[in-house]
This record gives structure tokens, C-alpha cells and sequence, in this order.
């Protein structure tokens, strides 16, 4: 008798698991025309697993195939995580394609996702924003920021490219969300990734799209315009303002500030740049999580928002230079007003780079006393003082230092500075 055929179906479900596992989302897609059964395995299985974190570049190639995955209701309700990525184009590769037609085929698709979220309203949905570039070498898209020159001494000459893609990619994005209706829970726009931010014009022109959003977590990085800084338009404060006042519902929010030009800065971009000042007044009852990262603002402001805010549980506060006033006040009301269960003060400025009596290494070496620049604590450390002292001396050449000059310039600018 002979022995009837198998088939792959036929193997163990832990086994037909791991095996899609390594198979790519396009792929997976592409399998589910097998057969029924197929269909069934790789929906339920490998597929829900890549959807549930997606990450949809603004290529029409792409957005053809996202629009036709986002019908299928059955895959729609496990996503949770997207990412939208803009891309870079250059000379050497390719040209942009129509960005009316990119933002139809990302509306239909977020139209697609609204549908069947009407029928699941507590799924949270969050969505993360971000530019690729294509890397020749790897035959892949990367992030620029990854683009790192050979020499230290090497200028980046495209930062205006990357703003660029960044301000077109927030606008199509918003656009989208406002003409599908589709609402998310989470937003990141530039605040996890370096050398990008949304600029005061693109936030002026976004924020009637991005008011319909009943945010519950807001991350966000902002910039002056990169050119006509001294053209009247409305202050980034204000318009910064009038979309945390609509947020009720948030509560983790970050603040990131990007600058735009090496040197003193414009009137108009320090203006910008203090943008906390007017957003300090605000109260967000539900507010639990707060991180501010890059800001110029004062002992005044700091102690406003903190003082209507007691109920928070993390802070986060780096790259903090204060205007007017000192931190002993700020950290007073951390220490007797506020519960926290997270607190990471790093790298804070008065009239030089705040040093911490904490036990921890410094970032790199300097000239007096080895101090850190950054103390943590957590739900299960002995509340403490926390005490400080002005830097004093220089840092001393070394390869700690270098990094830590890199980082800050890639997290917080200037834009045209060396990298």
C-alpha cells in the first residue's frame, strides 16, 4: 500500500510557527494564496505577529500593499504599533513619488484601520513617525542618523534634506489621520529618534489634524523654522498650547527641543526655544509621566508646572539650561512635594553643567573634582537630597567626552554642526 504524501500543513503547530517566524512580511502576505488552510495559519499566526508592530515606508510600492493587508478586518484588529517612515531620495537614488497621491493611499489605509477599530474602541493604537534613507552599501533602508562619518571632523551637509523629509512626512501623516478619521491613543513624532523635529510653521499647519486625537501619551520633538527665523508667524508656544489643552486624557508626555543653527541664537529661535515657559501654566489632571529634554526655561516655570502637577510618578529632566534662577528650588519640590517612582536628572545647566553628589561615574573626565552629571533613582531607592554643585575646570580630551559631545549634538542640535 502506498504511504500517502505530506505536506507542510502537516507538521506540528509549534513547528509551522517558528518556521514563519522567518519569513517576511511580504512573503507571509504572499503564502496566504496557498490555500484556505494557509490562509488561516499565516493570519492567525506569523502575520498577526509582523502586523501588530508594522512599519510602512511612504513608497507607493508599499502603501499599495498596506491598503490591500488593512482591508482585511481580521488582521486589523491585532494592529497596535505603527510606524510610518518618510524617505530620503537623493541624486543617486530614485525620485520622490507624488505626495498627493502617497497621502491618498495612506488615508485609505488609516480609513481601512478606522473601520474596524469602531468595533474595538480600548485597543490602543500607537504610532511612531520617522524618516529612512537608503544606504548603498547595505542595500537597505537606515536611519540618517546612522550615516556616521568616517573623520571627526566631518560636516553633514544634507541636514536640510533630512528637515525636509521630516516636515513633509508629519504633514502627510496628519493629513491622513484628519481625513480618515482615525484616532490614535499614542504619538511619536520624532521624539525617540535623532536629527529630526517638527519645525514651528509645520506645527502651526498640522495642529487642526492633530487636536482630533484623544492622546493618551504625546512624544514630540521640536525645532525653529531653518530659514526666515525673523518672519512673523505664530510663536511655537502657542500653538504647542492649544494642543496639550485638548489632550485631558494624557498622560506621558516628552518634550524635546532641537536647534537649528550653530552659534548665539536668533531672537526669534530663543524665543521659540523657551517655549515652556507659557506651556508651564497649563494643567493636565491625568498627567503621570513627564520628560523634558533640551529646553531653555526658568526656575519659575519649572516650579509652576511641577507644583500643579504633584500627582506625577516619573520625571525625567536632561539637557535642561535654566534662564533665570537656580535648580536647589526645583529639586526641593521634587524631594518634599512629589512620590516618584523614576527620576533621571542629567546633564542640566545653570551658569555651567550641574555636578551631582551621587555615587556614579561621570561621563567623562575633567580637570577638578570627578563628579557625575546625572543621578537616578527609582521606586526602590533611599529618597535622598539631592545635592549639586557648578561645574568647575574643563573637561579634559579623551574619547568619553567625544561621545558624549556627539550624542548631545545628534539629540539636540545644532542641525549644521559637525557630527
Amino acid at each position: 500500500m502506498a504511504s500517502q504524501s505530506k505536506c507542510f500543513l502537516d507538521l506540528p503547530l509549534e513547528v509551522i510557527r517558528i518556521v514563519l517566524g522567518y519569513v517576511d512580511f511580504t512573503t507571509a502576505c504572499n503564502l496566504r494564496m496557498i490555500s484556505h488552510e494557509m490562509s488561516d495559519f499565516v493570519a492567525l499566526g506569523s502575520l498577526s505577529e509582523k502586523f501588530q508592530k508594522r512599519t510602512v515606508k511612504l513608497l507607493k510600492q508599499d502603501l499599495e500593499l498596506f491598503v490591500k493587508i488593512t482591508s482585511n478586518g481580521r488582521l486589523v484588529r491585532f494592529a497596535d504599533q505603527l510606524t510610518i517612515a518618510g524617505i530620503m531620495f537623493d541624486e543617486d537614488h530614485g525620485q520622490a513619488d507624488d505626495s498627493n497621491e502617497i497621502t491618498r493611499l495612506l488615508s485609505q489605509a488609516f480609513s481601512n484601520i478606522a473601520r474596524t477599530r469602531s468595533f474595538q474602541p480600548r485597543q490602543t493604537l500607537s504610532l511612531t513617525v520617522q524618516c529612512l534613507k537608503w544606504n548603498e552599501a547595505d542595500k537597505k533602508y537606515i536611519y540618517p542618523a546612522l550615516v556616521v562619518p568616517p573623520y571627526f571632523s566631518y560636516v553633514v551637509r544634507d541636514w536640510e534634506s533630512i528637515w525636509q523629509c521630516a516636515g513633509e512626512t508629519a504633514r502627510i501623516i496628519a493629513v491622513a489621520t484628519r481625513q480618515s478619521k482615525l484616532h490614535f491613543d499614542e504619538l511619536d513624532i520624532y521624539g525617540s529618534i535623532s536629527r529630526m523635529a517638527v519645525s514651528n510653521s509645520r506645527l502651526k499647519l498640522m495642529l487642526p489634524y492633530l487636536q482630533d486625537h484623544r492622546l493618551k501619551k504625546l512624544s514630540l520633538t521640536l525645532s525653529a523654522d531653518e530659514t526666515d527665523l525673523s518672519r512673523r508667524c505664530t510663536p511655537i508656544a502657542e500653538s504647542l498650547s492649544r494642543l496639550l489643552i485638548v489632550s485631558k486624557q494624557l498622560n506621558d508626555l516628552t518634550l524635546r527641543w532641537f536647534k537649528v543653527h550653530r552659534g548665539s541664537l536668533p531672537e526669534r529661535e530663543l524665543q521659540d526655544r523657551q517655549f515652556f515657559d507659557a506651556v508651564a501654566k497649563l494643567k493636565l489632571p491625568l498627567l503621570t509621566s513627564l520628560s523634558l529634554r533640551g529646553l531653555m526655561t526658568s526656575e519659575n516655570a519649572l516650579q509652576t508646572f511641577l507644583s500643579n502637577h504633584k500627582q506625577l510618578d516619573k520625571l525625567t529632566l536632561e539637557h535642561v539650561s535654566l534662564t533665570q534662577g537656580s535648580f536647589r528650588a526645583i529639586f526641593y519640590i521634587i524631594e518634599e512635594d512629589l512620590t516618584l517612582d523614576g527620576l533621571y536628572l542629567n546633564d542640566l545647566f545653570e551658569s555651567a553643567l550641574l555636578q551631582f553628589d551621587y555615587d556614579g561615574e561621570p561621563h567623562f573626565p575633567t580637570t577638578n573634582k570627578q563628579r557625575p552629571t546625572w543621578m537616578r533613582m527609582d521606586a526602590n531607592d533611599q529618597r535622598q537630597a539631592i545635592d549639586y554643585n557648578v561645574m568647575k575646570g574643563r573637561a579634559l580630551g579623551s574619547v568619553q567626552h567625544r561621545r558624549w559631545w556627539r550624542r548631545n549634538r545628534q539629540l539636540y542640535g545644532p542641525a549644521d554642526s559637525p557630527w
